[in-house]
């Protein structure tokens, strides 16, 4: 059976974030000099940036299904335990324990996207501690080190940019305030990895904040580089 490379997975992204990147630097080349130029790069940032969260969202639900594709044998024993938990809730220890589970080597990679979620969505979490959580339970340790390992400023980075992303998407009060309490924080006190990212000033136009430098590049492209040192290491 041929089974996804988690290797791929990860050209798979850098690609996509590198085009997306290269179309941002001919926009911006494009906009020089118009009538409307910074108004439009605001947009031209944020878009970009929503653009670049969803490709990292795909890419963990891929990387994820990979690395189960590999080696389902972790998946399979949190699935049949919470089968029997089921079981014993519904009914009893007796009727369980009785349960006896059918492994399987191989699984394929549509089968296991059925299992995980028979509404064929993508496979998300709603931060960086919940992500860890289910690849401890679903991955063997041989695949799961580096979403294991994920450091504490590439959570912040994370977390805040699945933040950036709710505000941009929905707008309302409640993500604007998760997105500015993210922002606030995301650096770690002049961490290296985040300098820049984040503000101590509340930020009501992301584009702006988006299209702003850090240092000698936009700092939507500055979050796109995190992105992708992140994705290489998981």
């Amino acid at each position: 059976m041929r089974k996804v490379k988690p290797a791929d997975v990860k050209s798979s992204f850098q690609a996509l974030v590198t085009e997306k990147k290269s179309y941002f630097v001919r926009q911006e080349t494009s906009l020089k000099g118009t009538v409307h130029e910074m108004k439009d790069l605001s947009l031209l940032s944020e878009m970009t940036f929503h653009s670049l969260y969803v490709e990292f969202e795909c890419f963990i639900s891929d990387l994820v299904l990979a690395y189960i594709n590999r080696d389902p044998s972790a998946y399979q024993r949190d699935l049949f335990a919470r089968a029997k938990d089921s079981v014993r809730s519904k009914f009893d220890d007796w009727t369980a324990s009785r349960l006896i589970p059918k492994t399987e080597k191989n699984i394929k990679i549509d089968e296991i996207e059925q299992l995980i979620d028979p509404r064929n969505f993508n496979v998300t979490f709603k931060d960086v501690d919940a992500l860890k959580s289910n690849a401890n339970r679903w991955i063997c340790p041989a695949y799961s080190a580096g979403i294991a390992g994920i450091s504490a400023a590439d959570t912040r980075l994370i977390n805040t940019t699945h933040s950036i992303r709710d505000f941009i998407a929905h707008q309302s009060v409640h993500s604007k305030t998760n997105m500015n309490n993210m922002l606030r924080t995301v650096d770690g006190g002049n961490n290296c990895h985040n300098a820049g990212l984040g503000s101590t000033q509340n930020i009501h136009n992301v584009g702006s904040f988006l299209k702003a430098s850090v240092g000698n590049q936009r700092r939507v492209l500055c979050y796109a580089d995190r992105l992708l040192s992140i994705a290489a290491a998981l």
